[in-house]
């Protein structure tokens, strides 16, 4: 009888956690492509990313085909300069990376250097930043 009773219990916690319920994400990655440090952000979500690193934002979404349009705003640790962009999620998995940076080089100047960013789709593609 315990047996049966362990059996059943072991088939309804099965069959409880194998229906969970669908979950939509999509993704945002802010990809550092300078030797400084900095401090970027998602929709005010900040994070702070070394030097030739990256960090992902897993964004929720409430449906399959839900479009997300994003905030992101990055700046160089310790230095008065600042990146922006916006992107646009369309639906569940859809990818954006941002890659942004700042080289120490011109510090003795004062200000680091800014590196050419741009925002990869899923598929690879590159463009241009849209500005907020």
């Amino acid at each position: 009888m315990k047996r049966l009773v362990l059996m059943v219990l072991l088939i309804l916690s099965l069959g409880l956690t194998s229906c969970n319920f669908l979950k939509f994400e999509a993704y945002v990655t802010i990809v550092n492509i300078g030797s400084l440090d900095m401090i970027a952000s998602v929709d005010d979500d900040e994070q702070r990313i070394n030097a030739y690193s990256s960090a992902t934002w897993s964004i929720r979404l409430d449906s399959e085909d839900q479009v997300v349009v994003l905030d992101l705003y990055a700046e160089p640790v310790t230095h008065d300069d600042y990146d922006d962009a916006v992107v646009t999620l369309y639906g569940d998995r859809d990818i954006q990376t941002w890659l942004t940076g700042w080289d120490a080089a011109a510090l003795a100047q004062g200000k680091p250097v800014k590196k050419e960013g741009y925002i990869l789709d899923k598929a690879g593609v590159r463009h241009q930043p849209v500005k907020k």
